[in-house]
């Protein structure tokens, strides 16, 4: 994976500056080439992306049409929230509009092709997994290419790069991510996937999942915070679920859902302290542990609160 300075770009223009950059280093590596620059959005994570599509079309930010990268898959419903892919007009005026709500919402990536790349994004949409079966590439997730590419070979980087020269991602906490071509050739068939690939993205969404699973218990929990701060506090409250004991992801949900909502050190009380040490013991996971405290415990705990 090459990185490009800028690593980070927290602002709009620093961003901008960073493509830029980019696109123009590309341009240099062959001069008489026509660069396109594409951006890649994950439209399944934004529910109102239409009115979002609607304002950066008004303001000039694309040239010609948005494609759907699922909308070969006629009658299925993730067809109805495939990612978007779209030219983007390089004035100032349309990178700084795109940046700025690529910074807010996180859900787009970026591209420099020779030419259209719609087609090769659909034929590496599904993937190899280490069991032989096939499963569907969410490429469109920044934070899932933005764990991944660290760890992909140079085989897989090249087979996802396809006719882009350069992609490029900027994950919540504002480090920018790049993999670039190194080569003129174009390979063939699916990306197999590895353990070590399977195992970054299932970390690297994680924190997402319990986010998900915290704003169902109370979307207030979160309320205010943006993506790196939630991403922080959520690794940070795994790995103390993890000092205490906790390996089993429903356990370590559970943990962060109450850490958030009870005192400091309520794992050193009852009845959360006799809970880890049956987990410690190899007796019983946290959740069923706690699914055994009785309603007179319960309303304790409640009384501390």
């Amino acid at each position: 994976m090459t990185k490009l300075n800028p690593t980070y770009a927290h602002t709009p223009i620093e961003l901008v500056r960073w493509l830029q950059t980019a696109c123009g280093q590309q341009s240099s590596k062959v001069p008489d080439a026509d660069f396109h620059l594409y951006v890649l959005i994950d439209q399944a994570s934004l529910p109102d992306w239409d009115e979002h599509a609607q304002q950066l079309t008004a303001k000039g930010v694309f040239k010609g049409e948005l494609v759907n990268l699922y909308d070969d898959l006629e009658g299925q419903e993730i067809a109805k929230t495939g990612p978007v892919l779209a030219e983007v007009a390089q004035s100032n005026e349309a990178l700084l509009t795109l940046t700025e709500f690529a910074i807010n919402q996180d859900v787009a990536s970026f591209l420099v092709a020779d030419y259209d790349p719609s087609d090769h994004l659909r034929n590496i949409r599904e993937v190899v997994m280490p069991d032989g079966s096939g499963a569907l590439f969410r490429f469109q997730e920044p934070q899932s290419i933005a764990a991944l590419w660290p760890l992909m070979t140079s085989g897989q980087i090249h087979r996802l790069l396809g006719p882009a020269r350069l992609w490029a991602v900027r994950d919540v906490c504002g480090e920018v991510f790049s993999i670039v071509r190194q080569r003129t050739d174009q390979l063939e068939g699916a990306i197999q996937f590895t353990s070590e690939n399977i195992n970054a993205l299932d970390e690297a969404m994680f924190p997402w999942t319990v986010a998900t699973q915290i704003r169902v218990i109370n979307k207030t929990l979160l309320k205010g915070m943006n993506g790196c701060e939630i991403r922080t506090l959520l690794n940070e409250r795994i790995s103390k679920g993890n000092s205490l004991g906790l390996k089993l992801r429903p356990d370590l949900s559970l943990y962060c859902a109450l850490s958030l909502q009870l005192p400091t050190g309520f794992e050193n009380k009852s009845p959360f302290a006799a809970a880890l040490e049956k987990v410690r013991a190899g007796h019983s996971s946290f959740v069923s542990a706690l699914d055994d405290v009785t309603s007179d415990e319960w309303l304790a705990v409640s009384e501390v609160e």
